[in-house]
């Protein structure tokens, strides 16, 4: 029963190390990334058509910490708010009734 429970020791042992390789590879990589490679788009990608808001929203978001000060952003933000939490009354003002 010893040898059985020395085995199994040693194989948790090996499967540790094992996951701590993957986990410093894993590091090793993502730091040696490019860091704007996340935000590069495909050349290949169709066009999207949009609207002036989803303009602005782009390019508050290319403003990064200073959009947090600029009006037109702000303005922008609470539109964009304003899209997904506005109230849509039901189309039908009938109740309905189960009879």
């Amino acid at each position: 029963m010893m040898k059985r429970h020395h085995i199994l020791e040693i194989g948790g042992r090996i499967a540790f190390a094992g996951l701590l390789f993957i986990g410093f590879a894993a590091l090793a990589i993502e730091l040696n990334a490019d860091p704007d490679q996340h935000y590069k788009t495909d050349s290949h990608a169709p066009s999207i058509v949009e609207g002036p808001l989803e303009g602005e929203l782009r390019w508050c978001r290319h403003l990064g910490d200073e959009a947090l000060h600029d009006k037109a952003c702000l303005r922008a933000w609470a539109q964009n708010r304003e899209r997904f939490l506005k109230y849509a009354p039901p189309a039908s003002s009938q109740t309905h009734e189960v009879r």
